[in-house]
């Protein structure tokens, strides 16, 4: 399945890899995303993942990343004072290599919408110096991602490929 994933990319393409899993998270990049799915608690193992594969990419020579993290309807999204410290430091010492960065809450209902809004009014806030949105729907925010990583940075980025790679996180 790698292949297939891997030839649909025009080159310069980097093949689906899993950076890390485990039953709270998985993380994996594919092209020039970097993708987070919160499957069942925030913790903070996943997010040495995600500072590995930070460095990967600058390693490989991308300049940018689009930074999409997932969280899945069954996820507790609450979480310690450490690891909201940790999120923030991570996104604080990337931000420049961030093209964008997406949030989907999966799970619907008032309570989730509450939560959307209260992210954004956070990301609003923090001052960040990438462009960032929270989403109800996968779909909608790698499009969103998709869309403004190529305005601002100039990417072109396939999100039927992030889509197929969250999909394969999702299992692993």
């Amino acid at each position: 399945m790698q292949e297939q994933v891997a030839r649909r990319l025009e080159p310069p393409f980097r093949p689906f890899r899993i950076v890390g899993s485990c039953p709270e998270a998985a993380v994996g990049v594919v092209d020039q995303y970097l993708l987070l799915l919160w499957r069942r608690q925030v913790v903070l193992p996943p997010l040495e993942w995600v500072r590995k594969a930070f460095d990967s990419f600058g390693q490989s020579g991308y300049d940018k990343v689009v930074f999409v993290t997932t969280v899945e309807s069954a996820c507790d999204i609450s979480t310690s004072p450490v690891v909201r410290k940790e999120i923030a430091t991570l996104l604080k010492t990337n931000e420049k290599k961030i093209a964008c960065a997406a949030i989907v809450f999966e799970e619907a209902g008032f309570k989730m919408t509450i939560i959307r809004s209260i992210v954004t009014a956070i990301y609003l806030a923090s001052r960040s110096r990438f462009p960032n949105s929270v989403f109800a729907s996968l779909d909608m925010g790698l499009h969103w991602a998709s869309n403004t990583a190529h305005t601002s940075a100039n990417l072109a980025l396939n999100p039927g490929i992030a889509m197929e790679a969250v999909n394969r996180l999702r299992s692993a």
